[in-house]
C-alpha cells in the first residue's frame, strides 16, 4: 500500500507538472511555492480551529452523504466498465 502512495502523484504534483510543461520552470517554481504556502495556511487554520476541516456536529452526516455519493459514483463506473456502454 505504501508503494502505491509513493508511486501515484497527488493532485498538487500533477498541477505543478502541468504548469511546468505549459509555462516553464519559473512559473512551476512559483506554483510550488504558492502550493506550500497555501498548505501551510491550512495547517495553521486547523491548529487554531478555524479551518473547514475542523470538527463540527455535522461531520458525521456530511461524511455519510459523501460516502454514499462516492459509492454511487463507483457503482456507476463499474457498471460502465462491465457493460461497456455509458447510458
Amino acid at each position: 500500500m505504501s508503494l502505491l502512495v509513493i508511486v501515484v502523484p497527488s493532485p498538487s504534483v500533477l498541477f505543478v507538472i502541468g504548469r511546468t510543461l505549459a509555462h516553464g520552470r519559473r512559473t512551476a517554481v512559483a506554483t510550488a511555492v504558492g502550493n506550500v504556502f497555501g498548505s501551510y495556511l491550512l495547517v495553521v487554520a486547523v491548529v487554531i480551529g478555524t479551518a473547514p476541516g475542523s470538527p463540527s456536529p455535522m461531520d458525521r452526516r456530511l461524511s455519510t452523504i459523501g460516502g454514499a455519493g462516492g459509492s454511487a459514483t463507483t457503482g456507476l463506473g463499474l457498471t460502465v466498465a462491465v457493460t461497456g456502454r455509458a447510458d
